[in-house]
C-alpha cells in the first residue's frame, strides 16, 4: 500500500505541464546568464566570477527531465538549441579544444633563430620557488612572475632560468625576468595593485616595456542564495575594476610606438568585459592564437582562464599553450610572439 502511494505522487514526466514547466525553467535559466555575461553589471558579480560552462550543466539535467520522446522532443530540441548557442557566444572552452596547430610553430622557430621573435612565460607561483623553477625547462626570453618567490631567491635563478647574463627586477608580489638587460621604469604605487615595470633590451637586440601585474584576487563562492555573496562580490569586482583604470593610465602613459607586453595573473576570467578597456592597444594572445584548453585555475583541474599575456601591434602571436605546473595551483602560460617591428 505504501510502495502503491509513493507512485502515484511520482512527477508525471509524461504530462505536457511537465514538459513545459521544465522547458521553460531551462529557457528561463539560459536567457539569465546570457543576460549576465552580454552587460556583465558589477551587481551581477557572483554570477560573473564562475565559469560560463558550468551553466551547461542544470542544462542537461533539464534536457534530461524533459524526455526526448513524442511531442517533448520538439520542445527540448529547441531548448537545447538555445543552450548551444550561448555556447558558441559565451563559452570561450567551447573553440579552445578545436585549436591544436603545432607548437612551437616552424614560422617561430625560424623567426627566434634570426632574432625576431620572443618566448614570454607567465606564472603565478604561490611564493614557491620549486614553481619559479620550472620555467627554465621552456627556454623564455622574458618571465612574468606572481606570488614571487623572494628578491634574493629570483636574483639568484634569474641565469639558471632564462639563461647566462640574464637580468631581473622584483617588485614585492610581482617580478620580471629578461634574456638581456632591464630598466626598471619607475611609476606611482597603484594603490594595492601588484605591478612591476621595465624597459627591456633581449639578447637579440630587441626592445620592449614589460607590465607584470597582478590584480585584487576574488573567492569562487556558490552560495547565490547568502546576500552577503553579492555584497561581497559587487564589492571586490568594483576594486578590481578601479585597479584596472589605474594600470591603463599608465599603459596609455607608454607611446604607441613603443613595443608593450602585460601579462600575468589577472584574477579575471578572460573574457571579462573589463578588460576590453586594453583594447585597441593590447590584444590577447591566446584568444589569437592559442592552442588547446587556456584554463589556468586550478592546476589539477583547470576552470578559469584568469592568467594572460597581452601584446602590442608591434607582436603577432605564433601560438599560445599553458602548460600544468608541480608545485603552484595555477598552470603556466607560454607565449610565443613574433616580432613585427623594431
Amino acid at each position: 500500500m505504501m510502495h502503491g502511494c509513493l507512485r502515484n505522487l511520482t512527477i508525471p514526466r509524461a504530462a505536457p505541464w511537465f514538459q513545459v514547466l521544465v522547458s521553460g525553467v531551462s529557457t528561463l535559466l539560459c536567457f539569465t546568464v546570457a543576460v549576465a555575461f552580454w552587460f556583465q553589471p558589477d551587481s551581477w558579480a557572483a554570477l560573473l566570477v564562475l565559469p560560463r560552462w558550468l551553466w551547461l550543466a542544470p542544462a542537461l539535467a533539464f534536457a534530461l527531465l524533459g524526455g526526448w520522446t513524442g511531442r517533448r522532443k520538439v520542445l527540448t530540441i529547441a531548448v537545447a538549441a538555445l543552450w548551444l548557442l550561448y555556447a558558441a557566444l559565451f563559452v570561450e572552452e567551447a573553440s579552445d579544444l578545436t585549436r591544436w596547430q603545432r607548437w612551437p610553430s616552424s614560422e617561430w622557430q625560424n623567426a627566434h633563430e634570426q632574432g625576431a621573435a620572443i618566448r614570454v612565460v607567465s606564472l603565478n607561483c604561490s611564493g614557491d620557488e620549486k614553481a619559479f623553477a620550472e620555467v627554465a625547462a621552456y627556454r623564455p626570453d622574458v618571465v612574468l612572475l606572481q606570488e614571487s618567490p623572494g628578491r634574493l631567491d629570483v636574483l639568484r635563478m634569474a641565469d639558471e632560468v632564462a639563461g647566462p647574463g640574464a637580468d631581473a627586477v622584483c617588485g614585492g608580489d610581482v617580478s620580471i625576468i629578461v634574456r638581456g638587460k632591464l630598466t626598471p621604469v619607475p611609476a606611482p604605487k597603484l594603490g594595492n595593485v601588484a605591478f612591476t615595470h621595465v624597459r627591456a633590451q633581449l639578447a637579440s637586440g630587441l626592445r620592449a616595456d614589460v607590465i607584470c601585474v597582478r590584480l585584487h584576487p576574488y573567492d569562487i563562492r556558490v552560495d547565490l542564495w547568502s546576500p552577503s555573496c553579492w555584497r561581497a562580490q559587487s564589492a571586490n569586482r568594483q576594486l578590481q575594476r578601479w585597479q584596472i583604470e589605474q594600470l591603463l593610465e599608465r599603459i596609455q602613459s607608454i607611446p604607441d610606438t613603443v613595443p608593450l607586453i602585460v601579462g600575468g595573473d589577472f584574477n579575471l576570467p578572460a573574457n571579462d568585459r573589463m578588460l576590453q578597456a586594453f583594447a585597441p592597444r593590447l590584444r590577447d594572445t591566446f584568444r589569437e592564437r592559442g592552442r588547446g584548453l587556456g584554463n589556468t585555475l586550478d592546476n589539477d583541474i583547470p576552470f578559469l582562464r584568469i592568467d594572460q599575456i597581452w601584446r602590442s601591434d608591434q607582436f603577432r602571436a605564433a601560438t599560445v599553450v599553458t602548460r600544468r605546473t608541480v608545485y603552484t595551483d595555477h598552470r603556466m602560460v607560454v607565449c610565443d610572439l613574433l616580432c613585427l617591428s623594431q
